[in-house]
């Protein structure tokens, strides 16, 4: 029987069955979403965007995280506490070849590889979701922000991508060895690390706030613009698991690698919360897109599709639609070009939105506004 005596962690370690069931419930629930969300754009009939296929590359890291843990539990590692030969002690742990911890080592290179990218393409689906939604105009501020935004994320994805997958140079071994030699030919792999959790939690709190200055300068009623927030600060949910998450990594920073902690019980849990948030983002990135779903009648017509879908008695539904048919983009009434009387754009704030509309004086205009946020908001509801 294991009697050694880590030193003590001020959080609660996550055991094999939590692992186990993030691994298969979490991909599972992400599946869903993702499915209903493409569900939901075909039965409006909306064209398939740039942040609707970024769901799938997101979706196929979730499960590779997912793989990682079901093969961790599977192995003994994730979950369970270190066994350490006789010879070996929790203080000098760093120095020596620990079998269980080699493996956890190996499983943790390729789950920070997966969750990187993961992070990055939920951010670049959120973030051309958000576009999607405002009309953008080029040299408004909203246009330069979330530009600069998207080609931050992506220089944000590729680095780190390659910092973890070549941080040791060519001796990627050394990241499965022992913590002392890890740390000599890899350098400081904590810093990196808090580099990643600092930076990600900074990125997902800037996307969270992107859209609002946009919403809150809309002239219309309170309660639609806390309606219209409400759709995007879903994302509050993952950045509170991000906090969560950046509070364990420095917890465990302050102690360093030889803190005298539990190898591979440590590891699992910070692991754990950041499969959590990479779930939950992905999660959350598709709700907006499902506030349809909770319409009234809407269930019942999703059923009669599916059924219509397994009968495969045509290649139309009831109501004679042709599924094979171009779709109409609801969007373009908020990106259709206002002199053409299809709607409103909204293509930034206070003066931007005046200067679309080309007329300093309709812009301010009592009547001009609501049906300008009439419409955006008829819009969002549909997405």
């Amino acid at each position: 029987m294991d009697t050694t005596t880590y030193k003590k962690i001020p959080f609660i370690y996550v055991g094999p069955g939590e692992v186990m069931s993030a691994g298969i419930v979490l991909p599972l629930v992400c599946a869903t979403m993702v499915g209903l969300r493409f569900y939901t754009r075909k039965s409006q009939k909306v064209a398939l965007g740039l942040d609707d296929w970024l769901t799938i590359p997101s979706l196929i890291m979730i499960f590779a995280l997912g793989i990682c843990f079901i093969v961790g539990v599977a192995k003994d590692v994730y979950g369970y506490r270190t066994v350490l030969p006789s010879d070996i002690t929790p203080e000098n742990q760093t120095t020596k070849v620990i079998p269980s911890y080699t493996i956890e080592a190996k499983i943790e290179f390729w789950f920070q590889l997966f969750l990187i990218l993961a992070y990055g393409f939920i951010k670049l689906s959120i973030l051309c979701f958000i576009r999607r939604i405002f009309n953008i105009t080029k040299g408004t501020i909203f246009n330069v922000v979330s530009t600069a935004m998207l080609a931050m994320t992506v220089m944000w994805t590729i680095g780190f991508f390659l910092l973890f997958l070549f941080g040791c140079k060519s001796k990627v071994w050394a990241h499965w060895a022992p913590l002392a030699q890890f740390t000599e030919y890899c350098g400081n792999g904590l810093a990196a690390e808090m580099a990643l959790i600092i930076s990600d939690f900074i990125t997902d709190v800037m996307i969270f706030l992107l859209p609002l200055p946009m919403i809150w300068s809309l002239h219309t009623a309170t309660s639609r613009k806390l309606e219209v927030s409400a759709v995007f600060c879903v994302g509050a949910v993952a950045i509170a698991c991000s906090i969560v998450r950046m509070v364990l990594y420095i917890d465990i920073s302050y102690l360093g690698y030889s803190g005298g902690y539990d190898l591979n019980q440590t590891v699992t849990t910070m692991l754990w919360y950041s499969m959590l948030e990479a779930s939950l983002g992905l999660i959350t990135a598709c709700m907006p897109c499902l506030r349809t779903l909770f319409r009234k009648g809407f269930l019942s017509s999703m059923v009669t599709s599916l059924r219509s879908l397994v009968s495969q008695r045509s290649s139309t539904d009831p109501s004679g639609t042709d599924w094979s048919a171009p779709r109409p983009d609801p969007y373009s009434t908020i990106e259709g070009n206002v002199s053409s009387g299809s709607g409103a754009p909204i293509h930034g704030v206070n003066g931007d939105l005046a200067k679309s509309l080309g007329d300093t004086d309709s812009a301010t205009s009592p009547t001009t506004l609501g049906h300008i946020h009439n419409g955006f908001h008829q819009d969002v509801s549909r997405v």
